[in-house]
């Protein structure tokens, strides 16, 4: 059996994609969505990586066959550990092979990332040794300031909320714990999932001539893609907003064919912004999107935890 992506599906790839450029959910601030140009070169690339890869990857039958039984295995283990380690053996069994596909289909790898980062600008992409395609989010944040003297502080209630939407055998759910929140989402056959968790505040200080906004937290980015066969994606987001967006960091993975790639990222922030007297609300969001292709399957996780924010004010 060999591994051909029908052209529908090829544009239904393009457009899966399109969650992850930044679909708005409610309650949240939309990003920039694909044009028609982009979703064509989404198409096209994915197109030309299919005709070449995929009849290299069937040149062994036994030994394609092999790899889609374990990787069928390896998608149906729970989320967690146990299942990036075992992608991580199935990866170091199989590498050699899979290289030896790509350089006879002529596929480089490190190429189709600087393709996708002309295609999706404001997304990083690099590849690994073990063949895998990572990206996370380039745009600049908010710059940090150094805190004002003599101000006075409030600090910020929180209010949390949640929305979401999974098509198909595709779902997720949202977390919110004391000073913390989750948003898991997961997807299977040809279907996405994207999950939103929020933390929201009042700005009130009326009589302000100055307004800084202070935030700290832990964010725990986690995701992984599996193409059995075919093309899994799926992105975690972290994001702090009020007049415009003051922080964002982002994880994600692609899997092509017969592959898996996870990826994770994470860091503490503990940061000051200047913000506009006018600005009214404070939104602090966890985002977790996957989509499947095929029999491909994804889950990302996007986590906060120790939040905590104020209002510095100067009058």
């Amino acid at each position: 059996m060999q591994l051909h992506f029908p052209k529908l599906m090829l544009h239904l790839a393009a457009a899966l994609l399109l969650a992850f450029a930044g679909q708005a959910s409610a309650g949240a601030r939309a990003l920039p969505t694909l044009t028609e140009s982009q979703q064509d070169q989404l198409a096209k690339l994915f197109a030309s990586v299919d005709a070449k890869l995929g009849p290299a990857l069937s040149a062994d039958p036994k030994r394609r066959a092999a790899m889609e039984s374990e990787l069928r295995k390896i998608a149906a283990m729970p989320p967690g550990k146990a299942r990036i380690e075992a992608g991580r053996q199935y990866r170091a069994r199989h590498a050699d092979y899979y290289g030896g596909a790509l350089k006879s289909a002529g596929v480089d790898l490190a190429l189709r990332a600087r393709q996708l980062e002309r295609i999706l600008p404001g997304e990083r992409f690099t590849t690994t040794r073990d063949h895998m395609i990572l990206g996370e989010g380039t745009g600049s944040d908010a710059p940090a300031k150094t805190p004002a003297p003599k101000v006075e502080v409030q600090v910020l209630k929180l209010l949390d909320s949640h929305s979401g939407r999974c098509g198909g055998p595709s779902g997720g759910r949202v977390e919110h714990t004391a000073g913390g929140m989750v948003a898991h989402a997961t997807s299977l056959l040809a279907a996405n999932c994207r999950q939103t968790g929020t933390y929201s505040a009042e700005l009130r200080a009326p009589d302000a001539t100055s307004m800084e906004l202070g935030y700290r937290f832990r964010t725990d980015l986690a995701v992984e893609a599996v193409g059995i066969p075919g093309i899994s994606m799926a992105k975690a987001t972290a994001r702090v907003e009020s007049t415009g967006r003051l922080y964002q960091r982002q994880s994600s993975a692609v899997a092509l064919l017969l592959w898996y790639a996870p990826a994770s990222s994470g860091e503490s922030v503990d940061r000051v912004n200047g913000l506009p007297t006018s600005s009214r609300e404070l939104k602090i969001s966890t985002i977790s999107e996957t989509t499947g292709i095929g029999l491909g399957g994804s889950v990302a996780s996007a986590r906060m935890s120790g939040i905590h924010a104020e209002l510095r004010t100067s009058r």
